[in-house]
């Protein structure tokens, strides 16, 4: 586990400290000189000693490998500082990505105007422009500039570039498709064979004898393919603590290896036969992995699974810690970027928790005969888990069910029949073979599912909501967890004064966060493409101006969440504001402003008014120019223009962020903001 933990805090580091890009060479040299000095300390000063040298030897190797996996960091790499600027740009394909507006493929690049370059780009092209008979595999010649993605444009908003950028996908490249030259690959490698095949298998699955729940709800579970589910299923499983359903994990690929470990019983009958078996399991399991799209998830059960087998099959099954640590150890050598993910994150504090947490539960267990035992086992299971992922989930979700013990106990009798009775219907429909009784029967048993967990995650109060969660909570949380399982296991005080120390630590950040908010005050004109808004935050209190509030609720409720705010009070939106010492002018598609002379400190341009930018600039003499997403892209570059000429100041929501200004909280202490004026109101 030392060896894990000092990987982890080496990328760790790396992170924090931007990647260096000329960091890469000395660590590994250090890295080994302190493994030799640990091995020295181990002998000669006793294991302490030689655990740090260990975790620090770890954590120099960690530091190194993640610098030299940063793709701005490797020659070659379109993001690389020394990569000539290209033009024309040689794709291949690697699979379709699902897309709101737009098709999207995942692609590799190969040649920037006749020259070798590397790098994984995200493809976007309208919707309209028909759908291409593109396989994985293909090659594309077209022209274009891989460009970086957008920050989030509104504070504590999704940051879709570092989602993005934990994929391994740096750029993306949005070219018109009347230019794109398609080369199509007639003998293609087996890894796109394997896409191929996935594919034809997803478009099996659209059977008109389906409901589309119960055909999205098969494309995710079994093939990693989530784009077809609706926003209120998703919320469904969310909601009632069954959202690990909807993706190809551990609980997936166990019940596939526990299938293979039936088919392939009898092999053990024979002599090295249970070498063979577990050679073909892991082949398989792997192919599945592979055709399940190789995600995140379906890569990290697969791992675990792996060492599974092979620790059983070497007769080392009771060393289940030293597996987990090894399986971390594996994942981040090749992916030091996975450590960053909340599935990773999730994934490993379960397995972790279970570990740890199970067997004292289990001791406990009143009943513990043949049929209250299993009960008992799975109930221990999934208060574990949860104990390990809660902090991670309110970090990431700011959401925690309630109802998850309740739908775990439905969903432990019919995971198996549901995952089973899934990869049956789905060689069935591939090979043309599946009856209609089996197409009838099992949607009845989805729809049936679904209806259960409709009706729990529909009763008033059975999730928490906006619960606000910073990385140092979660860290502290976690800390906590895992001196709590320490103490457990090892039965020691000196861990359970630790855990009892983390969790005060815990208690006192929560307490400093909220007096944070209380006495923050600011005012933001956030960014949404076609639509305007102000929000007015004095302490914990916000009011928002908008008068097209729907549009803004995903991200004004991910800035209360963040900030720690009571529910927002909801206003139109007026034309002059007094927002702390500053005056705020708005001038909206009328083009209409008063010309009284009045000093204005920020002009804020909405709904791409007609005006003679020239004369509003000499009238009301701004200091500083805003404008929202509500604007045209070319009016919005001649109002920058004409404040250049005049040295103001102009910020653009849509290519600078949300404009924030803040001053000294001036709530009254009766709870009554009073740093807004609305002049009219």
């Amino acid at each position: 586990m030392g060896l894990a933990f000092g990987l982890a805090l080496g990328i760790s580091v790396a992170h924090i400290t931007g990647y260096p890009a000329n960091a890469g060479f000395p660590w590994p040299v250090l890295g080994l000189m302190l493994a030799g000095l640990g091995l020295w300390a181990g002998r000669r000063l006793g294991y302490p000693l030689f655990l740090l040298f260990a975790i620090l030897s770890a954590a120099g190797l960690g530091f190194a490998i993640a610098c030299r996996s940063h793709p701005p960091n490797q020659a070659g790499h379109f993001r690389h500082p020394a990569t000539p600027a290209s033009r024309t740009f040689t794709l291949e394909l690697l699979a379709p990505m699902p897309g709101g507006y737009t098709s999207r493929w995942t692609a590799v690049l190969r040649q920037g105007n006749a020259t070798p370059i590397r790098g994984r780009v995200l493809l976007e092209y309208p919707k309209e422009s028909g759908n291409p008979i593109w396989q994985p595999g293909d090659l594309l010649v077209l022209p274009g500039t891989p460009e970086a993605f957008p920050g989030p444009s509104n504070p504590h908003s999704f940051d879709y570039a570092a989602y993005m950028a934990s994929l391994g996908i740096w750029g993306r490249i949005r070219p018109d498709s009347a230019v794109i030259r398609h080369y199509p690959v007639r003998s293609p490698g087996w890894t796109h064979r394997l896409q191929r095949l996935r594919m034809a298998m997803l478009g099996s699955l659209d059977h008109p004898r389906l409901h589309p729940d119960t055909s999205a709800l098969l494309k995710a579970m079994l093939l990693g393919e989530r784009s077809a589910l609706s926003e209120g299923l998703t919320q469904a499983y969310r909601d009632t603590g069954a959202a690990h359903m909807l993706a190809v994990s551990g609980l997936h690929v166990g019940v596939f290896t526990g299938v293979l470990a039936l088919m392939l019983g009898p092999f053990r009958l024979f002599r090295k036969g249970r070498r063979i078996q577990v050679g073909i399991s892991l082949a398989l399991l792997w192919g599945y992995a592979l055709l399940a799209g190789m995600s995140p998830s379906v890569i990290r059960a697969a791992v675990m699974f792996s060492l599974l087998a092979l620790a059983l099959l070497t007769g080392r099954g009771t060393q289940s810690l030293h597996f987990w640590a090894l399986a971390a150890i594996l994942l981040l050598w090749f992916d030091p970027g996975a450590l960053f993910r909340p599935g990773f994150q999730m994934s490993f504090a379960a397995v972790w928790a279970i570990l740890h947490f199970q067997p004292t539960l289990m001791a406990y267990w009143p009943w513990q005969g043949p049929a209250g035992k299993p009960i008992g086992q799975w109930t221990a299971l999934s208060l574990s888990a949860q104990l390990g992922v809660f902090p991670v989930s309110l970090f990431y979700f700011h959401q925690f069910p309630l109802a998850f013990l309740l739908t775990n106990l439905l969903l432990a009798p019919l995971m198996g029949v549901i995952l089973l009775g899934g990869f049956v219907l789905l060689i069935g429909l591939y090979s043309g073979v599946a009856q209609e009784w089996m197409l009838t029967a099992y949607d009845f048993l989805i729809r049936g599912f679904h209806g259960v967990l409709y009706r729990i995650g529909n009763v008033p109060g059975i999730r928490l909501t906006d619960l606000a969660w910073s990385d140092t909570a979660m860290g502290l949380g976690l800390l906590a967890v895992y001196l709590g399982g320490q103490a457990i296991r090892h039965r020691k005080a000196t861990y359970a004064l630790g855990a009892a120390l983390a969790l005060s630590g815990l208690f006192l950040r929560t307490i400093m966060e909220d007096y944070q908010a209380r006495s923050r005050a600011e005012w933001i004109i956030p960014h949404r493409t076609g639509a305007s808004a102000l929000w007015v935050r004095d302490g914990k209190g916000i009011t928002a101006y908008s008068d097209a509030p729907a549009d803004f609720g995903a991200a004004l409720r991910a800035y209360r969440v963040g900030e720690r705010l009571a529910p927002a009070h909801m206003l139109s939106l007026g034309q002059a504001y007094r927002v702390g010492p500053q005056r705020l002018l708005r001038i909206d598609s009328t083009g209409v402003y008063p010309a009284d002379g009045a000093p204005t400190d920020i002009l804020w341009l909405s709904g791409s008014p007609r005006m003679h930018m020239e004369r509003a600039l000499e009238v009301l003499k701004p200091a500083r120019v805003v404008a929202d997403g509500s604007n045209y892209h070319s009016l919005v570059a001649l109002w920058k223009e004409s404040c250049s000429k005049r040295h103001i100041p102009f910020h653009h929501t849509g290519r600078d962020g949300a404009y924030i200004q803040s001053w000294p909280s001036v709530r009254s202490p009766s709870g009554v903001s009073s740093g807004v004026q609305q002049p009219g109101q």
